[in-house]
């Protein structure tokens, strides 16, 4: 079975290299094409291009597929029988999805049809109490909206966020698509049509987003700090200066003394914050162009940081 690997993120780097641990051949692996970034404006590598490089897959890399001759042209003298797509970034067109015979198959972190689209773990976060999970989809000319191969319910961490949750399910999504892979060859497994009454969608998110509104109740602002780590990160300002709030635990006193909304104080030997129900505890934050640090440790630069009205 010939194999066409598309990916980008660090996240499908694990969905690759479990595939080359199978007796499968990978005749080449796309990605998408490095772009500047940061204040240096350098061009950084994508995990995928770094581990491929390492290898002997052929790599191409493109910013986008869309009317791209050059790519359509290239896959189709491959003429694998098989894609395979984990976190890839880049829309797929239909001319591409119906070059392999045995289809494209996507690794979506989500139970689909639940939070089709760019976002589907930090909303799961947000929205869901206990758990998300992870779906193998044969790929349609919509967003996410093929039909289901094959998933699994995976249930929430204490005080996970999306960056390890997100690396746990491409982890199992790898596992899942192994297992599958020659049924679904052969043609023992039948996709089935996701349930269009309980679809919902996701949006990509904004640095915006992440801005904290101290009068939301704790629980709330800790779900956002979760959902929001690593990007585009939970953030207040202090002294006109963005704080990043990297993590956080609820506090069970239901004293609220006489704090207003996102004033800092000491409890127990522990930094608190005032919400709209209930006190949020700091533990790693990161002030604008610095590092992140523990709390105990900021205080000891920043010591009128305690006392703070944040917001």
């Amino acid at each position: 079975m010939k194999i066409i690997f598309m990916g980008t993120s660090l996240d499908s780097v694990c969905v690759l290299s479990k595939l080359i641990q199978l007796d499968i051949e990978i005749s080449a692996v796309f990605t998408r094409l490095s772009k500047p970034s940061g204040r240096g404006m350098k061009v950084n590598n994508s995990p995928i291009k770094d581990y491929v490089d390492n290898t002997n897959i052929d790599l191409f890399q493109y910013n986008s597929l869309i009317n791209n001759k050059e790519a359509y042209r290239k896959l189709k003298n491959i003429s694998p029988d098989l894609i395979i797509v984990a976190d890839f970034g880049l829309i797929i067109p239909i001319e591409i999805l119906r070059l392999p015979p045995l289809g494209c198959l996507n690794i979506h972190p989500s139970l689909l049809p639940k939070y089709r689209g760019p976002s589907p773990v930090p909303f799961a976060l947000l929205n869901e109490k206990k758990f998300t999970g992870v779906t193998i989809m044969l790929m349609d000319e919509g967003l996410d909206t093929g039909p289901i191969v094959t998933q699994k319910n995976v249930e929430f961490l204490c005080q996970e966020n999306a960056g390890s949750l997100t690396q746990r399910l491409f982890q199992l999504g790898a596992s899942l698509i192994s297992d599958i892979l020659f049924s679904w060859e052969n043609g023992q497994i039948k996709a089935i049509p996701q349930n269009e009454c309980n679809a919902t969608y996701t949006n990509k998110l904004s640095k915006e987003d992440g801005r904290i509104d101290w009068s939301h109740s704790a629980i709330e602002i800790n779900k956002k700090i979760l959902a929001y780590t690593p990007w585009p990160g939970a953030f207040t300002y202090w002294k006109g200066k963005r704080i990043k709030i990297i993590e956080a635990e609820l506090c069970h006193t239901s004293s609220r003394g006489n704090y207003s909304n996102g004033f800092v104080f000491q409890l127990d030997n522990k930094l608190h914050v005032m919400t709209g129900e209930g006190s949020l505890i700091l533990n790693k934050i990161q002030l604008e162009g610095k590092k992140i640090i523990l709390v105990k440790e900021f205080i000891q630069g920043y010591n009128d940081f305690t006392h703070a009205k944040l917001g």
